[in-house]
């Protein structure tokens, strides 16, 4: 493998998994080592495994949300999170929910198993084709007319929504950000 000025490099790569199964069991799990990135419709699912610089770790989580409740429950909204030491990222999973004409949200709908993909969260492209530029491939970046359109139902707990149309970071999941 050359590096990004041409010269030989050597790279050792060592992986970790781990399975989570639906009643919370744990256990390693193989993943076979990645040349090229796999993507999951918009969303890069996983990076390449080999690259000449990656100064630090990747810990990512891939995966679908399920509300968990009472049997006969319901509810329009819940939390996830990924924590790691000291690390620690929350999101706020919602049902589904769209845009009103004056850019404020509908209230969610009944919570169902949401998949944690950046084309859940805010962003997207916008009806003159400009995108939103930390996450194209997801929802309700708009610069007009947005009633009926979906929102985002996956929101960073620390950049909610709170009923303003924002351009802001889209970063609501747990999958890796593709490079630029």
């Amino acid at each position: 493998m050359t590096d990004h000025e041409g010269f030989d490099c050597c790279v050792t790569v060592a992986r970790i998994a781990w399975h989570l199964s639906s009643a919370g069991k744990v256990r390693l799990s193989y993943r076979p080592l990645r040349p090229l990135p796999e993507w999951d419709q918009g969303s890069l699912r996983f990076p390449a495994d080999f690259t000449p610089d990656k100064p630090g770790t990747d810990v990512g989580l891939i995966g679908t949300a399920y509300p968990v409740l009472a049997k006969g429950a319901k509810t329009n909204a819940a939390f996830a999170w990924l924590q790691v030491g000291t690390l620690r990222k929350v999101i706020q999973i919602f049902g589904p929910r769209h845009y009103r004409s004056d850019f404020t949200l509908s209230e969610p709908g009944p919570l169902e198993p949401t998949r944690l993909v950046y084309e859940n969260a805010f962003g997207g492209r916008a009806e003159d084709g400009t995108a939103c530029e930390e996450n194209p491939v997801g929802r309700g970046f708009a610069r007009d007319k947005p009633e009926g359109k979906p929102a985002a139902c996956l929101e960073p707990v620390n950049e909610m929504l709170r009923d303003a149309p924002r351009a802001l970071a889209a970063h609501a999941t747990f999958g890796p950000i593709p490079e630029n």
